[in-house]
């Protein structure tokens, strides 16, 4: 019985990672390079001097993608129309941000100088209902110029950590998703017919339109993966293991001591770090 088990579990995880490669369309890992491991060739070009540092906690990764909020970001072929992603599709990258908010902080971003006209993008903002702190963003735009937005709180302890980001679409329900480390965190359902046939860039750590560089990335970006099918969790990028800050974090949360004070003479619980 269990060796039949554990023959099915393991049969079931193959089948997945190959479901998984095969929607691959563009694979972006950085190792000192701009080349596509996908198979498929959509090499990105530079924009500035890209750089590189250490991918450390990354899993099966070296180096990333290094940028310091100015230039050395990339972008892909205009030409490309399948980089437009028209149907269902993944979007999933590696991050690790210094929380700078003096700009919008794009992970990644395909479309053209159109208003309104870009089929998706990902970047961190500061929230504009709540000044001072920051926001995921997870966009795809309609024919008419408006667009569906998902927004969660990119929360202070994954300021300076290794974070997994992901957006997906799923075309037969119309519904999007936003991922933090595989938890969804926000959903909606589309309700009119997504832009598409924009002949637009795909640039990883900025918006490029063809006209505007706009909202460099600070800090560093790695294995950026398209894909043309709406994954599940299961389905994504190994997730790195939490540090241990967060792990302490996690602990004193569970033990009652998150934002909580002691009795008055005594003084307030330390957080992670204090």
């Amino acid at each position: 019985m269990h060796a039949r088990l554990f023959l099915l579990l393991a049969t079931t995880s193959l089948l997945l990672a190959a479901s998984s490669q095969a929607a691959t369309i563009a694979f972006w890992q950085f190792e000192n390079d701009l080349t596509d491991s996908s198979g498929n060739a959509r090499h990105l070009t530079p924009f500035g001097n890209p750089t590189y540092q250490s991918a450390g906690g990354v899993p099966g990764s070296t180096l990333a993608l290094d940028l310091d909020g100015n230039d050395g970001a990339i972008r892909a072929r205009g030409t490309d129309s399948a980089l437009d992603l028209p149907g269902s599709f993944t979007v999933e990258a590696f991050v690790r941000w210094d929380g700078n908010l003096s700009q919008d902080q794009m992970i990644i971003f395909r479309g053209d100088s159109q208003a309104g006209k870009d089929p998706y993008y990902i970047s961190i903002r500061e929230n504009p209902s709540s000044p001072g702190q920051s926001q995921l963003l997870f966009q795809m735009s309609y024919f008419d110029t408006t667009g569906a937005f998902l927004g969660t709180p990119y929360d202070s302890d994954l300021v300076g950590e290794i974070v997994h980001i992901a957006g997906t679409f799923d075309d037969a329900t119309d519904r999007m998703k936003l991922f933090i480390n595989g938890v969804e965190k926000v959903s909606t359902t589309l309700t009119k017919p997504r832009v598409s046939g924009i002949a637009g860039n795909v640039s990883v750590g900025m918006l490029h339109d063809g006209s505007n560089t706009l909202f460099f990335f600070n800090d560093f970006i790695d294995n950026v993966r398209l894909s043309d099918v709406a994954l599940e969790p299961s389905e994504f990028l190994p997730i790195p293991e939490p540090s241990t800050a967060t792990l302490v974090g996690l602990a004193l949360c569970g033990l009652g001591y998150c934002g909580r004070k002691r009795r008055r003479g005594s003084h307030a619980v330390p957080g992670p770090g204090s």
